[in-house]
């Protein structure tokens, strides 16, 4: 079962005392098992930096498309906006190979504190990906704190996925990799992914099905009781979740 956080002082305790073990380091692209995926990223999704995923709405398979890599990784913390009103479903996760006793669950009570969690979680160096819905702020105030969780994750080798709405991808960014995620025909998607240069950023796009995603092998822990899109995060579930109480600035 995934750990269960009550206030943000348990959860700095469990990120500096629980994952204190060492970790293996990383290279520089790890695969998205989808071969057409790899080949618009360049190799992959770059670890020990940043990638920004950008849609119009959850569930055109944005979480899918990073599981199998995610589901590589010792331990992950996940940054859940309060204003999206879901939650993680266990059982979809563990199917999909995720172990959910290294999986955190943060519901930071505003924007603010999910931003702020999200740094926490990168300068602690325990946790070696973090998944979140970062949105919300001013523009004013996300030109700050982004950069900065960036450089946190950074600083620590800390492999970091921000999702984020459609409207953001006009912002400037210093993430190596942006994809622009869109419903395509016949129940595919659309993957746009731009890669920044040293001097200008390349575009590629490709339309994939996630169907053809390789399976991980890991022992499922309860029946599949959902399919593999926004069901992995319903609206309403009875999966224990991590919340936070508002913290004092």
């Amino acid at each position: 079962m995934s750990p269960v956080v009550t206030s943000l002082s348990d959860f700095l305790s469990h990120t500096t005392r629980s994952w204190s073990e060492s970790v293996t380091p990383r290279s520089t692209l790890q695969t998205s098992h989808l071969p057409l995926i790899d080949e618009v990223t360049g190799g992959g999704f770059p670890t020990q930096a940043t990638t920004e995923l950008f849609t119009n709405q959850m569930g055109y398979g944005e979480i899918k498309l990073l599981l199998p890599t995610l589901a590589e990784f010792d331990h992950v913390t996940w940054i859940l906006n309060p204003a999206n009103d879901i939650e993680p479903h266990g059982p979809a996760l563990s199917d999909a190979g995720l172990d959910l006793n290294r999986q955190l669950f943060v519901v930071p009570p505003t924007a603010d504190d999910a931003f702020w969690a999200a740094e926490q979680a990168a300068l602690s160096g325990e946790t070696r990906a973090i998944v979140g819905w970062l949105h919300g702020l001013q523009k004013t105030r996300e030109h700050v704190v982004l950069p900065r969780l960036m450089m946190a994750a950074q600083s620590t080798g800390t492999t970091l996925f921000v999702l984020r709405p459609m409207s953001a991808i006009c912002l400037p960014s210093s993430a190596p990799l942006r994809l622009q995620i869109t419903p395509g025909h016949m129940g595919k998607t659309v993957v746009r992914a731009i890669q920044r240069g040293t001097f200008f950023d390349t575009t590629r796009s490709v339309e994939v099905s996630l169907s053809d995603l390789e399976e991980q092998p890991h022992t499922p822990q309860a029946p599949m009781t959902q399919q593999l899109s926004l069901d992995l995060f319903p609206l309403s579930t009875q999966t224990p979740t991590v919340t936070l109480h508002a913290h004092q600035a």
